[in-house]
Order: structure tokens, then sequence, then C-alpha cells
């Protein structure tokens, strides 16, 4: 269900992202994304390998269409840009 909820968000900034600044992709991932995961959040410790993964992934998906980044860059450095 968080997976759906979250991709939905993601696929809404993936649409705007050529139009709109990053900061104004920051608030749509604010707004869409983020709840998804601070609620589930206690959850997670929980949950299986695959569901933890798959969270991983769509973390690591949305930060790199934030910065506009391509899948050869590491996440690590894209997570510490963002803050």
């Amino acid at each position: 269900m968080i997976s759906k909820k979250s991709a939905s968000g993601i696929s809404a900034m993936k649409r705007i992202r050529n139009f709109v600044p990053r900061d104004v992709l920051l608030t749509v991932y604010n707004a869409l994304v983020q709840p998804h995961f601070n609620y589930c959040s206690m959850v997670w410790g929980n949950c299986s390998e695959g569901l933890s993964q798959k969270l991983q992934k769509l973390q690591n998906r949305t930060a790199r269409l934030i910065t506009l980044s391509g899948y050869d860059v590491d996440t690590n450095e894209i997570f510490q840009s963002l803050n």
C-alpha cells in the first residue's frame, strides 16, 4: 500500500520535473511522498527485507528525480546534497 501511494507521488514529480525548479520538486515531495514514509516509519523496523529494499529503492528514485541525477550516481552523494 505505501509503495503504491509513494509511487503515485513520485510519478507526479516525474511529470513536472522538467518544468519546475528543484525547490518546487522538494515541496511536492514533502507534500505527496514523504508523509507516507513518515507515517509508516515505525512499521519499517518489523517489515520484511524485501519490502524494506523496495521502500529504499523508492527513496533512491525520488532523490535522483529531485537532483536530476542519472542512475549511475551514488545515492549517498545525492542524499548528502539534499541533507
